[in-house]
């Protein structure tokens, strides 16, 4: 039945102009209950698989690629197959000659003529050269801004001039002085927020990579975090609650992009560390449902007015001068770290607690296995 189905539709001849001539890898696939099977191949496909398509035809992806790689595209299979909209998503193939390429996938149900649905349609682009391009592209960012970083670290001697550690100043002098620092600090806060963003950009325009193994997310992100801003804690006398700190058995491991999980804590703890009141609360914790885990990040600091929270909040280049007129800031972290958070399939929302009505943001994202 479904060699007749490839057959009806892969002998018009608007499919074999479209199929034949084009360079992405054009495929049907065949879902027998179990497993989807190839049952038609373009010339493209086969070739980047280093076969014939009669060589594909009745197989699954198990045959072409690595284990782990093949059951990822079959629950891209299965979710397409289910409804769910595949379009530009991109992974990673490791192929049978240890050869490794990116492509672009889009993938939509494949119905007969009576409108039930037997399998897949799939288009895949070869975006490996691209990705390369991207990735010497990240690294020269990385190191531009490191080094324009580096340079605004000599502005903290201004900072001494300008309290008078150098000798006494006039009331003009330490005025100009004062904005000259604060230019500056605005201009280190865009180069900070530039090289997160930098960090956290993975191959995908659509989906971040995972990492290899799973990530100890309290002792390799929040920990790490929270030492980062030590001193201001110390400062601000500020109490931490962290339950993966104090409990051990409550550590959290998942497979996901490091750099874009630690890109988003860094902006959400930096927030209530900045904004928060002396002797205040930070609180971090978690709870999973099924396959999902949502953190959330607490503190006790100046409310978010209502208004703010609704239309601006994640907004990009936007603050709440309401609560936040005495603090430095850019107003794009936020912006940046729900980006992140849907580009890991995942999503980012600000809601207060009921009782008091402090900040609480919910970082809620899949459990891959």
């Amino acid at each position: 039945m479904f060699r007749d189905l490839a057959k009806s539709i892969t002998d018009s001849i608007s499919f074999k102009v479209l199929a034949g001539n084009i360079s992405d890898s054009v495929y049907l696939k065949y879902y027998n209950g179990e497993k989807f099977v190839f049952i038609y191949i373009n010339e493209a496909k086969a070739a980047r698989s280093g076969v014939k398509p009669e060589d594909m035809l009745g197989k699954d992806d198990t045959h072409f690629m690595s284990f782990e790689e093949a059951m990822l595209s079959f629950e891209d299979d299965m979710s397409a197959y289910k409804g769910e909209e595949i379009r530009d998503r991109v992974k990673k193939i490791t192929r049978k000659d240890g050869s490794i390429d990116y492509v672009s996938d889009t993938k939509n149900q494949l119905k007969d003529k009576d409108g039930n649905i037997l399998g897949i349609f799939g288009i895949s682009r070869d975006i490996t050269r691209r990705v390369e391009i991207e990735e010497c592209m990240r690294t020269y960012f990385s190191e531009v801004l490191h080094e324009l970083k580096n340079k605004f670290v000599g502005y903290s001697v201004l900072r001494l001039i300008a309290n008078g550690r150098y000798g006494k100043l006039t009331n003009s002098i330490k005025m100009r002085l004062d904005g000259i620092i604060s230019s500056l600090l605005d201009v280190e806060n865009l180069l900070k927020e530039a090289l997160s963003r930098v960090k956290s950009l993975g191959f995908e325009s659509g989906k971040l990579g995972l990492s290899e193994a799973p990530i100890d997310v309290g002792l390799e992100i929040i920990d790490k975090v929270l030492s980062n801003y030590a001193s201001e804690i110390e400062a601000k006398n500020i109490f931490i609650d962290n339950t993966y700190g104090s409990i051990p058995e409550k550590q959290v491991f998942l497979k996901i992009n490091f750099s874009a999980l630690y890109s988003i804590f860094e902006n959400l703890i930096g927030n209530a560390v900045k904004y928060v009141d002396p002797d205040g609360v930070i609180a971090i914790g978690y709870h999973i449902e099924y396959k999902l885990i949502t953190f959330n990040v607490y503190d006790n600091g100046r409310h978010i007015s209502e208004q703010f929270a609704r239309d601006g909040l994640f907004g990009k280049f936007q603050r709440d001068e309401e609560t936040q007129n005495n603090v430095e800031g850019t107003g794009i972290g936020l912006y940046h770290a729900r980006e992140l958070a849907e580009k890991l399939q995942g999503k980012l929302e600000f809601k207060p607690t009921a009782d008091s009505g402090d900040n609480n943001f919910l970082l809620s994202l899949p459990i891959v296995s």
